[in-house]
């Protein structure tokens, strides 16, 4: 008999949305929820050490659009075929901090076409369930204040493009409604917020059954 495929669950949302804590919190549950649950945690970028490099050193949020998203599709076709796709092949439950939704967000709001960018990941594998944590900009830069790292991040440091990003994910939410997409209220305590990333998550069975 084949083995049951595993499910690709995906976190979204602007930096200081919250959505490592709720990630740790989720993996806790799934295996609390089934011990013989296999989780594979991941996040993007994957491997490119370039993203990570323009993304702390660049002070232009709106620079090198083209350049990044060549570079975040390459690393994401790369993500989905080394360790995605066999993961789920295994059974396991693929859990990842960022996906196709980061690049479509942000990079639109560096002025690409949003739907060519959709275009782009065609072929890769659709999350069985993406969460997206809304949070107002306040909130955000009063998060991202109490962490020096995080407000280095040339992208995060700027309140108009931020905002672009916020509401593109909003956007997409609506655009994307042949997939399964939760946008979640972030400004709450995380005990309330995974609340409602459980009630979900189990809202989906008899697809998630174990």
């Amino acid at each position: 008999m084949a083995e049951k495929r595993g499910r690709f669950i995906v976190f979204e949302g602007i930096d200081g949305c919250g959505k490592t804590t709720q990630i740790k919190g989720f993996a806790d549950y799934l295996f609390n929820r089934n011990k013989y649950n296999h989780v594979v945690l991941t996040r993007e970028p994957y491997e490119n050490a370039t993203i990570r490099a323009i993304l702390t050193q660049d002070k232009n949020p709106l620079a090198k659009a083209d350049l990044l998203t060549k570079l975040f599709v390459d690393d994401r076709k790369k993500h989905a075929r080394e360790l995605i796709i066999p993961s789920l092949e295994r059974g396991c439950y693929v859990v990842s901090d960022r996906y196709k939704l980061s690049t479509v967000a942000y990079q639109s709001a560096q002025g690409l076409d949003m739907l060519e960018l959709l275009t782009m990941h065609d072929n890769l594998p659709v999350p069985d369930l993406t969460y997206i944590f809304d949070v107002p900009l306040k909130i955000v830069f009063e998060r991202m204040g109490l962490d020096k790292g995080r407000t280095e991040h040339k992208f995060e440091a700027s309140r108009k493009f931020l905002e672009k990003v916020r509401q593109n994910y909003l956007k997409l939410s609506q655009i994307l409604s042949y997939e399964r997409i939760a946008v979640i209220y972030g400004n709450r305590t995380p005990d309330k917020i995974f609340e409602d990333v459980k009630g979900i998550f189990e809202e989906l069975n008899p697809y998630y059954s174990s």
